[in-house]
């Protein structure tokens, strides 16, 4: 369950802003994900969880099966206070890890394998 007075929003592949998606839109957008790896306009789908305390965590999915984990301080930060990364995940593999984000668990996403991105 979502953390309270939280907001989510999915961005597909195609750019499309989705707030609040459920669970078979997140699947929807990592399954695009694993189709047309030559589209290279649109290589990635990303989900963005918003906390009451500020904090926004996102998860940034790409073609290739990277997936960045990143966490800002506020909305308004550039510059992420933790940016990790993971490669070459199966597409079942990126739909959990956006599973465990629209769902709050920040814990299991801190207990994730993640490499320090630069």
């Amino acid at each position: 369950m979502r953390p309270p007075h939280s907001w989510l929003i999915l961005t597909t592949r195609y750019r499309e802003d989705v707030r609040d998606p459920t669970p078979d839109q997140v699947a929807g957008a990592i399954a695009e994900l694993g189709t047309r790896r030559e589209d290279t306009k649109h290589p990635n789908a990303w989900l963005r969880l918003g906390l009451s305390d500020g904090r926004v965590l996102m998860l940034d999915a790409y073609t290739s099966g990277t997936v960045y984990f990143q966490m800002f301080a506020d909305p308004d930060d550039a510059d992420p206070v933790t940016n990790r990364m993971a490669r070459a995940l199966a597409m079942d593999g990126i739909e959990k890890l956006f599973k465990m984000l629209a769902e709050g668990d920040v814990a299991g996403l801190n207990e994730a394998l993640w490499e320090n991105a630069v």
